[in-house]
């Protein structure tokens, strides 16, 4: 297991225990699967705010001429982002809990390995 699956484990492992699974801000692995095939517009709303998190968080950290979370030379969309998160979820990444993972977690860990800056 490499240094950076470890650091994901642990920072996943954290995040899942402390999180109230009902909590707006926190949707699970296993919330995200149920709510994909009963309400996708609340997925869709759900990850056009975590994308805007991100991106504006992208936007500061270049600003102020520190290392980005990840790195893109195109626009990502909310359904791109559905389409990272769903090439990872349900694979075996040897996280402790990871139904109880939190989606935007994971999500910030797809876009990171996807679009890795150089």
């Amino acid at each position: 297991m490499s240094n950076l699956t470890k650091v994901l484990a642990v920072v996943f492992s954290i995040i899942s225990s402390r999180a109230i699974a009902d909590d707006v801000a926190f949707m699970s692995v296993e919330k995200y699967l149920q709510l994909k095939k009963t309400a996708p517009e609340v997925i869709d709303t759900y990850l056009s705010g975590v994308l805007t998190a991100y991106t504006l968080s992208n936007a500061m950290l270049e600003r102020n001429k520190q290392k980005k979370l990840y790195c893109s030379d195109s626009l990502i969309t909310s359904s791109g982002l559905q389409n990272f998160i769903d090439s990872v979820v349900g694979k075996d990444l040897g996280l402790p809990g990871e139904a109880k993972t939190d989606i935007a977690a994971l999500a910030l860990w797809a876009l990171k390995d996807v679009h890795r800056c150089k």
